[in-house]
């Protein structure tokens, strides 16, 4: 997918001077009540900041697309040199605009680079575990049993990841009420083929301080949650000694919650 800048210029100043149309009486408060000294503030942070980067000039201290047009959307409200009728706005509508647009190819630039180096991370795993080289294995992970991390669950000490391929999920026939309760789900094949649309919920899990309960249908060291596990501790991180496996995956969780509906129910 390649990202059409000046289509994307021009749909966000159309934008902005949509909005900006609406803001007339605003701007005209601002200009003559005590809003003209925060104008000028503006546009002297602007002038200073325009040859040390998109960041200092739209003011921002980490940047992701929608906090690069939110920043660029308040500088247009202030400065678009069609609504605030200075001269000195227009110089300064540049700086702004040309930092919105480094700053999107900036940060699409970023995103790209963290893709491709989480997947080379996770391809060059894959092949050190088929050689027998990988440093996590299935077997390695502990397991708990269902009792236990129902223990676990209700003193709030774990997080559960869910990891079941999205169709096994789905087509999961037993009754809702007895499923474990509150997992993230992390499928071992997005894993595998889209670990970077999984970047933000890993990054939460690691700065976590519980423990980590991964689990799959039937569970076992031949079940996704031990591949998953393996992958989070080698490739992303995790501390190895948090990281579990649910014995017995969930055909135990549901043996144990057949027989323990009021402990289930608390958890609910």
């Amino acid at each position: 997918m390649s990202w059409d800048f000046d289509e994307l210029d021009m749909l966000e100043v159309s934008r902005s001077s949509e909005d900006i149309s609406g803001t007339r009486d605003w701007l005209s408060a601002v200009e003559d009540g005590g809003g003209r000294d925060e104008l000028e503030r503006s546009r002297r942070r602007i002038q200073a900041a325009s040859l040390e980067g998109w960041q200092k000039v739209l003011d921002l201290h980490e940047a992701d697309p929608t906090s690069v047009r939110k920043a660029y959307h308040n500088l247009a409200r202030l400065h678009h040199p069609d609504k605030s009728r200075s001269h000195a706005d227009a110089e300064v509508f540049k700086m702004v605009h040309k930092a919105y647009v480094d700053g999107l190819a900036a940060v699409a630039k970023e995103a790209y680079t963290d893709k491709e180096l989480v997947r080379a991370a996770v391809d060059e795993w894959e092949h050190d575990y088929d050689e027998g080289n990988a440093n996590s294995v299935p077997d390695c992970i502990p397991e708990v049993e269902a009792a236990e991390l129902a223990s676990w669950l209700q003193a709030k000490k774990c997080v559960l990841l869910d990891c079941r391929e999205a169709v096994e999920a789905k087509y999961e026939r037993r009754a809702t009420a007895t499923q474990i309760p509150k997992s993230l789900r992390i499928g071992f094949g997005d894993l595998r083929a889209l670990p970077h649309t999984l970047l933000k919920d890993l990054s939460q899990l690691k700065d976590n301080t519980c423990d980590i309960v991964t689990f799959s249908t039937h569970g076992g060291t031949s079940g996704n949650c031990g591949m998953c596990a393996a992958l989070l501790i080698d490739v992303f991180g995790l501390d190895a000694s948090r990281v579990w496996r649910l014995e017995g995956g969930l055909d135990a969780w549901f043996a144990w919650a057949a027989e323990n509906p009021s402990t289930l129910r608390d958890l609910q």
